[in-house]
C-alpha cells in the first residue's frame, strides 16, 4: 500500500474559496476504499479524487492524503 499526501497552501493575500484539488489515481494502482481524508472523495470512471476547501485564509496550509495499492 502507497500513501499519497497533497500539500497545499494560499500565499495569496485574500481568502481562496471554493478550491478544488484534484489528483488521478496512478496507472498500475487501485484506490484504496475509504481512504481519502478530509471528505476527499473518489470518482471510480474517472479514477480521480477530489477534494473541496470552501475557504482557505491567507497563509493557511494543510494536507490531503489518500492510499493506493499496486495492482
Amino acid at each position: 500500500t502507497i500513501t499519497y499526501t497533497i500539500l497545499y497552501k494560499n500565499d495569496g493575500t485574500a481568502d481562496a474559496r471554493n478550491v478544488v484539488i484534484t489528483d488521478p489515481i496512478p496507472s498500475g494502482t487501485v484506490y484504496v476504499d475509504q481512504s481519502a481524508t478530509n471528505g476527499g472523495t473518489y470518482d471510480a470512471d474517472k479514477r480521480e479524487l477530489k477534494w473541496i476547501i470552501s475557504t482557505l485564509v491567507p497563509n493557511a496550509s494543510g494536507s490531503v492524503s489518500f492510499q493506493a495499492r499496486v495492482e
